[in-house]
């Protein structure tokens, strides 16, 4: 058997292997993006939920694997998504690139955000679940940035880490 044939054989696999939805969030800042998100929202009240930024040339299903087992074995909710010009994401095409911090930063606020409304956490008993940031590689300053931003007094009204947050990279 040659190469073309075992390549003939492999058949892509589905996100619905790792995640439980996938959504889409609006940008705040720019009407023409939004993230593709996938969500698997925690099976136990006292879950974390870990937010996963991929690295440069991947996508938000970089962390299938480890998704999958983090819900699996400890109930741990999921957020991974493809960041601005990666992935199933949409952005306006006539802006500029900016893959800055601080822009990166904001997208995942946005994505934290948006996610928060459609799962309701501020009505959900208890709160907001404990948020576990995680990035990859050139990301790995992001999470980081995203807890800057997020005690910053634009977006403190909504109190994104209201209880424990935790940063790994």
């Amino acid at each position: 058997m040659g190469f073309a044939d075992i390549r003939l054989q492999a058949e892509p696999v589905s996100w619905t292997r790792y995640f439980a939805q996938n959504i889409r969030i609006p940008s705040s800042t720019n009407a023409g993006q939004s993230f593709n998100v996938y969500f698997t929202p925690p099976s136990s009240p006292n879950a974390p939920v870990y937010v996963f930024h991929h690295g440069a040339g991947s996508s938000g299903l970089s962390f299938s694997l480890v998704a999958q087992h983090l819900s699996t074995h400890l109930s741990a909710g999921i957020i991974s998504y493809d960041v601005r010009h990666h992935g199933l994401t949409t952005i306006n095409e006539d802006a500029e690139w900016d893959l800055s911090l601080s822009t990166l930063a904001n997208d995942q606020v946005d994505v934290i955000q948006g996610v928060a409304r459609h799962a309701n956490w501020s009505t959900r008993d208890g709160g907001w679940p404990d948020l576990i940031l995680v990035g990859h590689r050139s990301t790995t300053h992001n999470p980081i940035n995203v807890v800057w931003v997020a005690r910053s007094p634009h977006t403190s009204p909504l109190n994104l880490f209201s209880r424990e947050f935790y940063v790994f990279v």
